[in-house]
Order: structure tokens, then sequence, then C-alpha cells
């Protein structure tokens, strides 16, 4: 399990993403009702986090995604975004 830090019990994109890069991670999981994961190596390794709220998740896409976006997503239920910092 990834550790963002001993407090932490809240995350942010740009906090995962740090913590991505300091593991060499490829790809980002983030499901409702899961706790946040990365690849690592292949693997599947969870961040040491609470799992992931409707609403944490709602905030997230309305930072990431644009409207059409927005609509292929609620349309299919997931959605492969691509961000760089």
């Amino acid at each position: 399990m990834s550790q963002l830090g001993a407090d932490d019990t809240q995350w942010t994109l740009p906090r995962l993403l740090q913590a991505m890069e300091n593991a060499h991670a490829s790809d980002l999981f983030i499901t409702e009702g899961k706790r946040p994961a990365m690849r690592i190596s292949g693997s599947l390794v969870a961040f040491d986090l609470p799992p992931t709220s409707r609403s944490e998740i709602e905030t997230l896409l309305g930072v990431l995604l644009d409207d059409a976006a927005r609509k292929r997503f609620d349309a299919q239920g997931d959605l492969d975004v691509a961000y760089s910092l």
C-alpha cells in the first residue's frame, strides 16, 4: 500500500500524481467505493486512503473533463483520461 503521509485521510489529484511519480507508476485508478490505486510494474497498488466517494469523483470530473468528455463518461460509466503536469 502506498502512503501519502501518516496524517493524510483525503486526497487531491496533484498529491496522487506526485505519489505516482515518486513510485514510478504508470496509471491511476479512481473508482467509487474503492481506494485510489496505481499501476506499478504491472501490479495494482492501493493508496493507504479511504475508499473514494461519489462526491470526490464528481469534483474531480468537474476539473478534468470538458462537456463532451463528461457526456461520454455519463453515458458509458467510465473513461480513460490523460493528464500531464
